[in-house]
């Protein structure tokens, strides 16, 4: 079995047949040892990718300081409110190349809210060595759009890339960053197409 995404209510099901053709072939090409599916409620734009949280900048000739975004040289994980995350799944490669949805020992995005400070030191590398991290957004069926972050930890080399998605008479690639559009094109149009 291969990962696939879970339907909600708000999910338009030929977007999440997009996501799941990509996955598919994400993991063709990579073989992690893991893969997480993070559902994230409503869309989300290219800002998310890299993102790491809101740090204090301090100021030395005064008492007081200013939040400033960063975005760190490993990636972290993006810093997404818990009210947002809408679910998280975890699947392991098992004997024979299959993949089987298994219970999180530790969940990506907690269900307390964290300091933003704290989000800036959680790299994905530390996480696992061997994995497809995809974040998908929800409630496509209204919005018409959707989005994708999809980040790779293979033997300590993390990357990581962002598409959008629009519906127009079918959904097609809008914004792309972090990896060429011809190779999102690409993984579109993989050979699984889930069963819905």
């Amino acid at each position: 079995m291969l990962p696939q995404t879970m339907a909600e209510p708000r999910d338009d099901p030929a977007f999440l047949s997009v996501v799941d053709r990509i996955l598919a072939a994400l993991v063709s090409r990579d073989d992690p040892a893991e893969v997480y599916l993070v559902h994230i409620d409503n869309w989300f734009d290219h800002k998310w990718l890299a993102y790491s949280g809101y740090g204090v900048v301090p100021f030395y000739t005064s008492n007081g300081g200013a939040l400033k975004e960063h975005r760190q040289d490993r990636l972290t994980f993006p810093p997404f409110t818990p009210n947002r995350v809408v679910a998280q799944y975890l699947f392991c490669r098992v004997t024979g190349g299959g993949y089987e949805e298994q219970a999180m020992p530790y969940l990506i995005h907690r269900r307390d809210r964290q300091r933003s400070s704290k989000d800036l030191h959680r790299r994905v590398v530390d996480f696992s060595h061997s994995a497809q991290f995809v974040w998908y957004s929800s409630g496509s069926i209204s919005s018409r759009r959707g989005s994708i972050l999809a980040y790779s930890v293979r033997e300590g080399d993390v990357g990581g890339w962002y598409a959008g998605f629009k519906d127009r008479d079918g959904w097609r690639l809008d914004q792309v960053k972090g990896l060429d559009r011809n190779t999102v094109g690409s993984l579109m149009v993989a050979p699984y197409v889930s069963p819905r």
